[in-house]
């Protein structure tokens, strides 16, 4: 039975798309408990006037400010939510489905030109780390060799 769960969670990875093209400002730093300090997301600065757009599709399950930061949050399936923040100038409504590419919002400026977009990935409240998300390969198994 653990191995089903195991092998069906595995098989329900999805690979994402970047959502903007930048650089990685703050990386994921997992919180030694679910209500400690930690950051649980990227942080992605980029130039210009680049536009943010979905990295997969999914249906917004939230959109909305919260401390005075616009989030949106899409539910992309396998029990995983994935939240885009600091994005401003459209608004999503909640149920509407968003396809892999399609215009989220422009990244808010800090000034300079530059912005700042968050990205996180959440199974129901665990905080994970978005890098296996974006890029990453297949793993598989290799039997063990026999000798003869």
């Amino acid at each position: 039975m653990l191995f089903s769960l195991v092998a069906a969670t595995a098989l329900c990875v999805p690979n994402l798309l970047a959502p903007v093209s930048g650089h990685l400002v703050q990386s994921f730093r997992a919180p030694p408990c679910e209500y400690c300090a930690g950051h649980r997301g990227w942080e992605i600065g980029f130039e210009g006037a680049q536009v943010v757009r979905a990295a997969i599709t999914g249906v917004v399950t939230f959109s909305g400010t919260v401390a005075g930061t616009q989030f949106v949050v899409q539910d992309i399936g396998c029990g995983l939510r994935l939240t885009y923040g600091r994005v401003s100038d459209r608004t999503n409504s909640r149920g509407v489905t968003i396809m892999t590419g399609d215009l989220l919002r422009k990244g808010d400026s800090l000034g300079h030109g530059v912005g700042v977009l968050y990205l996180g990935v959440r199974r129901g409240r665990q905080a994970l780390d978005p890098t296996p998300f974006f890029g990453r390969t297949r793993a598989r198994l290799v039997g063990r060799a026999t000798s003869r």
